[in-house]
């Protein structure tokens, strides 16, 4: 049994760190020297308490990392690696998150249509004609415009949800083998906003085949972001991020509520 495979299975069987175990190795044959990629990866799993915690930042950031090893390698991402690639989160319908970022310009589209014109008469035989002239209309036209606004509101298309974020701290470089930088300790740095990082998601047609481009939104084509999966992206705050998939927040906004998951193509 080699060294890092024996180190492993005795951080499973005890509460001891892995670090004490590689030592204890160590101690019985000075020539021993565990593998220290292997050595990252038992660090990463004591971290998620002995088992795999997709959730988990650091283990989000490690899938990328191999993922990225094998696009460069093959120039497609491998079947073995599609876990990576996250669900549309406007299509999901099942306990959709509260918490979204939506196309920037897909708003400003919604606002920009004039409202149609709508006819109708009352008991009184009075007319209320809905336009953008201002004049008075009446409840039905009222409830007919709210009705409208609000169907052309929820056309905004939603781009991720707050899970598929990957935070990174000010000119602080996001590895995985390093869990620090998530430490909210006091002294540690806040994390950065100037640019949202973002886990690859369904929507982006060419992650899984390029090594890098740009991302539109699936709805208006209007530009997001783009992506490298080799390159990575230098974020304005200083930090350094590999592999990179971005969304820049002039050309997205925040929502707190999701009110119809629409199903867009």
């Amino acid at each position: 049994m080699s060294s890092g495979l024996n180190a492993a299975r005795e951080s499973g069987n005890t509460s001891a760190r892995h670090c004490e175990q590689s030592d204890r190795v160590k101690s019985r044959r000075r020539f021993v020297g565990p593998n220290p990629g292997f050595q990252s990866q038992l660090r990463l799993y004591h971290v998620m308490g002995w088992k795999i915690d997709r959730s988990n930042d650091q283990f989000r950031l490690f899938r990328l990392h191999v993922a990225a090893d094998m696009i460069k390698k093959a120039k497609i991402l491998p079947q073995s690696c599609m876990d990576v690639i996250k669900s549309d989160p406007a299509l999901i319908t099942v306990r959709p998150e509260p918490v979204v970022y939506r196309c920037h310009k897909c708003r400003y589209v919604t606002h920009k249509l004039r409202l149609p014109q709508v006819q109708v008469c009352n008991s009184h035989d009075q007319t209320a004609t809905s336009a953008v002239s201002g004049t008075q209309m009446s409840d039905p036209v009222r409830l007919e415009t709210a009705r409208f606004l609000s169907r052309k509101h929820s056309s905004r298309r939603i781009l991720a949800s707050a899970s598929n974020l990957l935070p990174h701290n000010t000119k602080q470089k996001s590895l995985w083998v390093d869990g620090k930088w998530l430490s909210r300790d006091k002294g540690t740095p806040a994390l950065c906003s100037e640019t949202y990082f973002v886990e690859p998601l369904a929507w982006m047609s060419s992650v899984p085949h390029s090594l890098q481009g740009k991302l539109h939104c699936p709805k208006c084509q209007n530009k997001l972001g783009s992506f490298s999966w080799l390159m990575g992206c230098q974020c304005p705050c200083g930090s350094k991020i590999s592999p990179a998939f971005y969304l820049v927040p002039s050309k997205v906004e925040w929502s707190n509520m999701v009110q119809n998951v629409q199903v867009t193509v």
